[in-house]
């Protein structure tokens, strides 16, 4: 099933604050990479946050395939995979290949399936087998972050929510994360990207957020 990703009016804000999100309704369908910008404290991370339904909205909803991602619905929960802009926030196993096994390890029975999804997803983001003995915390910042990517892609979820993946990273590190995308959507799935203003990530921006709203680049911002 390709997957069809719906907010409908939604509202956000944390305690005491003003609101982050302002009515944001879009769609958003698999086989296709959406490119969202929008200027440090837009609240793009917040946004990625209520699509997974790790942040319930206070008004509107959030659909995936026409069911609610809010509240305890892990069959659903699973399809998302949601990269944060610091890995430091996402690597807590000692080593590389505890990390991306993680994953798996909710989903899938047999040892032998686990090491074949591990090592299947460390050459899917172009790191050698040498470092899943690694210790995460020794790895430089680019490392964390193909490693984070590593533990996501590595349960197969096909909606892809990544935030500003492509910042403070070198050329070929970008290149290998925008591999990654382009394979989840060949496949049918879907990719939501965050980036700041006029900086691109695995394509151009097609949508900014600011104000708290979404709204679409006309060609001419493209």
């Amino acid at each position: 099933m390709v997957p069809r990703l719906v907010l409908r009016d939604v509202w956000f804000r944390y305690p005491g604050s003003e609101w982050v999100l302002r009515g944001v309704s879009a769609e958003f369908v698999g086989g296709r990479a959406y490119v969202i910008e929008g200027i440090n404290g837009a609240g793009k991370t917040t946004l990625l946050l209520v699509m997974a339904g790790l942040l319930e909205p206070q008004r509107g909803e959030v659909l995936l395939d026409d069911e609610p991602v809010a509240g305890d619905r892990p069959s659903v929960r699973r399809r998302f995979g949601i990269l944060f802009q610091s890995p430091d926030y996402m690597l807590f196993n000692p080593t590389v290949y505890e990390e991306i096994a993680y994953g798996p390890r909710q989903l899938v029975r047999g040892n032998d399936k686990i090491r074949q999804a591990v090592r299947s997803a460390l050459r899917a983001v172009g790191l050698p087998e040498k470092y899943l003995v690694r210790a995460t915390h020794a790895l430089s910042y680019g490392e964390k972050k193909l490693v984070a990517l590593a533990s996501i892609i590595s349960y197969g979820p096909d909606v892809l929510l990544l935030d500003e993946p492509c910042s403070n990273l070198s050329p070929a590190f970008v290149e290998r994360v925008c591999s990654i995308v382009e394979d989840v959507v060949g496949r049918g799935g879907l990719a939501v990207i965050t980036t700041q203003p006029s900086a691109g990530c695995c394509g151009k921006p097609s949508l900014a957020l600011t104000g708290g709203a979404l709204r679409p680049l006309p060609p001419r911002d493209l």
